[in-house]
């Protein structure tokens, strides 16, 4: 079965910080564990994605990635996992 992503950007990004990066979820245990996790949470952290930019930027601002492809890769393991739960 394939699924077909959120049309639009912004929805995507909105979905998987509701969805993906909410601790009441726990998609650390379907994707790839909470240590990977909690870095692209941290990037995102200090990005401003959650309620804007962080106090201590300066202390874990050494990703490697940006906020938008941390998002885009998260969206397309959301979809991956979400279409091996369908099948």
């Amino acid at each position: 079965m394939t699924l077909l992503p959120y049309p639009e950007l912004p929805l995507r990004r909105a979905k998987v910080l509701k969805h993906v990066f909410s601790t009441a979820e726990g998609w650390w245990v379907v994707l790839d564990g909470l240590l990977p996790w909690r870095r692209d949470w941290d990037t995102l952290r200090v990005a401003g994605c959650f309620n804007g930019p962080a106090a201590d930027a300066h202390l874990i601002a050494q990703a490697s990635e940006t906020a938008e492809e941390v998002l885009t890769r998260r969206h397309e393991d959301w979809l991956h996992a979400a279409e091996r739960a369908a099948a």
